[in-house]
């Protein structure tokens, strides 16, 4: 080892960071900083770690801030970046953690060498509409039935209500869903206002049936599928001009 390889290991030696830096490098990984406030729930936090990990990023540091933007923000700063910037934000809606704006910071172009992204979690870090969301797939059964009926009350005929709760059904969050949260989704779903969906609704909801069909869940389940198919029949939708 010569004195440049020496000086180098004992860089990276005594700066973790600089060594998952130089590691996400070597492995062309996407590093991905988190930025939350000062309070924050640390199981959302935790959550997005581990749904970067398995989607092929490299999640580093968690810093906390004094100062938060009012939705989830996904920061680049390199205009190379835009389309992975762009990438990793629609998974992060799918996800569920409801909007998500994308921001080039200028400035940074000849600073930086790593392809790296910030996301910054927003003050509160959901709505009200994607917590209810998130509890209808709670362990405890008096939270799950309390967001059960706030979502039936306040929200069967929003159209953002329909698409969030689509969004369990994408192939990255599926997986995820336990045999309760799939059923009280579709359950929400099926019982919807007809005139609040669209064409693009429509389309994901098929899509959410046949991944939830692929799954073979039980018949409570399947009758909840075929109830939500019965209700896009009806709507002739796709046959719009």
């Amino acid at each position: 080892m010569n004195a440049d390889n020496r000086a180098y290991e004992a860089a990276i030696t005594a700066n973790p960071v600089l060594a998952k830096s130089v590691a996400a490098r070597e492995t062309g990984k996407t590093l991905v900083h988190l930025l939350v406030p000062r309070v924050s729930d640390g199981s959302a936090v935790s959550r997005l770690q581990k749904q970067l990990q398995e989607n092929g990023y490299d999640p580093q540091s968690v810093e906390k801030v004094s100062a938060a933007p009012k939705v989830f923000e996904l920061r680049y700063f390199r205009a190379s970046d835009q389309d992975e910037a762009s990438r990793l934000a629609e998974l992060v809606r799918r996800w569920n953690y409801g909007e998500v704006q994308v921001k080039l910071i200028k400035g940074y172009e000849s600073r930086s060498r790593l392809k790296q992204l910030e996301i910054w979690f927003p003050d509160g870090e959901k709505s009200a509409l994607a917590r209810l969301i998130d509890q209808m797939d709670e362990p405890a059964d008096e939270v799950r039935k309390q967001a059960i009926q706030a979502l039936w009350n306040g929200y069967r005929a929003s159209s953002e209500a329909i698409s969030q709760v689509l969004n369990l059904y994408h192939p990255e969050r599926i997986k995820t869903l336990t045999p309760n949260g799939m059923y009280n989704g579709l359950h929400f779903l099926s019982n919807t206002n007809p005139r609040v969906w669209t064409s693009s609704l429509e389309k994901d909801a098929r899509e959410a049936i046949a991944a939830t069909e692929q799954r073979k869940p039980g018949p409570r389940t399947m009758e909840q599928a075929k109830k939500l198919r019965e209700l896009l029949d009806g709507l002739n939708l796709s046959r719009e001009k």
